[in-house]
């Protein structure tokens, strides 16, 4: 794996098991919505969580969502919760 590629790698597995999506008021990790532990979400692993669709969030548009893809939506969920919460 190229160094640049592990960097954003370490970083959206430390992102993805250090924070949990906090839509709909709960938290969830990758591990627990990857439910076949394959290291991808697909679609149908989504649905579990109400606010992540996958094509919306697959940046490589390849079906599924790795950790980094995660972790970025992690990411903008919160940025958006907190923007909410200041209004």
């Amino acid at each position: 794996m190229k160094a640049k590629g592990f960097v954003s790698f370490a970083l959206g597995c430390a992102l993805a098991a250090g924070s949990g999506a906090v839509l709909a008021g709960e938290d969830v990790t990758f591990e627990q919505l990857d439910a076949d532990q394959n290291g991808a979400i697909d679609q149908q692993e989504a649905q579990a969580h109400p606010g992540l669709d996958v094509a919306t969030v697959d940046a490589n548009a390849d079906g599924s969502l790795d950790q980094a893809e995660f972790a970025s939506w992690v990411a903008q969920a919160s940025s958006e919760e907190d923007s909410s919460q200041q209004d």
